[in-house]
Order: structure tokens, then C-alpha cells, then sequence
């Protein structure tokens, strides 16, 4: 899962090098929750996704990607922030059945 969050980011650098015109239209929210399973693995992951929303940032001279790191979010804001949003993007390398797709679904026709 965390991995595919770098991978998320990377896929965001490249939407931006390739339509400029959006760089100034969009905006990127990213709530990471946090896992006590492998600390190791997560303390390099999360600093690799540091460095990459830094790197975005600084680059474009503006916040395109708000990270923030919890240790849960409960369903009543996780529905408000799926549906001010106008795209959901689910990007696990490996995983089983992910519930947060149909959660946006939800909120958004609600």
C-alpha cells in the first residue's frame, strides 16, 4: 500500500510536466495512515513521500500536495473529504478488496 503511494506521487509529477495548464488548477490532498506493522519499512517509505510532496512543491512555488499522516480517520470525514473531491485515486502495488473506491461512489451520490 505505502509504496504505491510513491508511485501515486510520481504518476502526480508527470500529469503536471505533461499539461502545464493544470498546474495552478489543481490540488492534491493525501491522508497517510499510519501502520505500526513493519516500522522499518515505513519510516523509509514515509520519508521518500516526504521528499517526493516537498519536491512537487518547491518546484511548482506552491502547495499542489497536501500530505498529512494520521493514525486513522473515521468515516464521517473520509465521506466529507471524498465528496468535495473530484477525482478518487487508489493506487495499492498489491491488496485485496478495497473498500474506499465504494466509499467515494457513496459519497459522491449522496
Amino acid at each position: 500500500g505505502l509504496r504505491g503511494l510513491s508511485l501515486k506521487l510520481l504518476g502526480i509529477m508527470r500529469f503536471l510536466e505533461m499539461f502545464p495548464k493544470m498546474r495552478n488548477q489543481v490540488k492534491f490532498k493525501q491522508i497517510g495512515v499510519r501502520l505500526d506493522s513493519r516500522p522499518d519499512d515505513y519510516l523509509s517509505t514515509t520519508n521518500e513521500v516526504n521528499k517526493l510532496v516537498q519536491k512537487i512543491n518547491q518546484k511548482y512555488g506552491r502547495t499542489i500536495v497536501e500530505y498529512e499522516e494520521r493514525s486513522m480517520i473515521e468515516l464521517d470525514e473520509r465521506l466529507a473529504l471524498m465528496k468535495a473531491a473530484d477525482m478518487f485515486l487508489v493506487t495499492p502495488v498489491r491488496g485485496g478488496l478495497n473498500m474506499l473506491p465504494f466509499e467515494y461512489i457513496l459519497a459522491r451520490n449522496d
